[in-house]
């Protein structure tokens, strides 16, 4: 029970990053530039157009989570897994989202 608590916490925190940032979108509205966001060539997001600031925050969060789920052991019946993968889904729905707000799907 505990594990599968832990999975659907990680679910949910995806979720809620990716839902932040449709929200952002939706408010802030299409942006210019996403080279940096998406090539990493910024150590200062603070430059980027708000919207994309947001990619890149949610981006580094995931980057995060994933590195300690990483170092966890496999002791959680495939859940530790499937949150990574999750994560991995997540990253790539970001990459995605940042390229069509900048008109560039």
């Amino acid at each position: 029970m505990f594990s599968i608590r832990k999975s659907g916490l990680a679910v949910m925190l995806a979720a809620a990053i990716v839902g932040g940032f449709v929200a952002g979108t939706i408010i802030n509205g299409p942006s210019a530039t996403v080279q940096a966001q998406t090539t990493g060539a910024t150590n200062n997001p603070h430059h980027l157009p708000p919207k994309l600031r947001i990619l890149f925050f949610a981006a580094r969060h995931l980057r995060t989570a994933n590195r300690i789920l990483h170092r966890g052991k496999p002791i959680y019946g495939g859940h530790r897994a499937a949150a990574m993968k999750l994560i991995a889904q997540a990253r790539a729905e970001l990459k995605e989202a940042a390229e069509f707000a900048t008109g560039r799907h």
